[in-house]
């Protein structure tokens, strides 16, 4: 056999490896939930994770509402979205309410909160006397609701900030304390 052959049979080898081994990759991850390129759905938090203690923080569940906590505005993914028929009980708020937990305050943070869809969901930050809140969003069909933001946009200065979700359906009100607390830096 002559190099050039040997070296064409290689190239066709390593590329025939790299492509096998990419799509093992892209099918693991979205086995475990990590991405969703063949899914109708948003994915949920850290779906790969048995629980959130595995992701920076546990939540704590609670029944009382926590004041007034801002004004809703449109949402940051995707607009208004309506769940016609939603009744039944409110679930408890779950996931991932902060994807990192110290962060400068124009890091991009993902948030997600879990809980009945048609629900309306909110994440509220407390620092001292100061409250300050993602605008509440309402879940979709599959009961989660999805931020993606920064410190800065929402008027989170630097210091250590206690992190909430308070999910509300009619007149039930749930809401989830999250165990870490969000540390802005400068």
């Amino acid at each position: 056999m002559s190099m050039a052959r040997q070296t064409h049979i290689s190239k066709r080898v390593l590329i025939t490896l790299f492509v096998l081994i990419f799509l093992g990759v892209i099918a693991g991850l979205e086995v475990t939930g990590q991405i969703h390129l063949f899914a109708k759905t948003k994915p949920t938090p850290h779906a790969a994770s048995a629980s959130a203690s595995q992701n920076k923080g546990d939540t704590k569940s609670s029944d009382k509402p926590a004041g007034s906590p801002g004004q809703p505005e449109p949402s940051s993914n995707g607009g208004d979205k309506t769940i016609v028929g939603t009744s039944g009980s409110l679930l408890t708020p779950t996931g991932n309410f902060i994807s990192s937990n110290q962060v400068s305050s124009n890091t991009v943070i993902a948030s997600v909160c879990n809980t009945t869809p048609g629900a309306t969901c909110q994440i509220v930050f407390t620092d001292g006397d100061q409250q300050e809140s993602l605008p509440a969003e309402v879940t979709d069909t599959n009961g989660a609701a999805y931020w993606n933001w920064t410190p800065a946009k929402y008027s989170l200065g630097q210091g250590s900030w206690s992190v909430k979700a308070i999910a509300t359906l009619k007149d039930q009100t749930k809401s989830a304390d999250y165990s870490d607390k969000l540390e802005v830096q400068p």
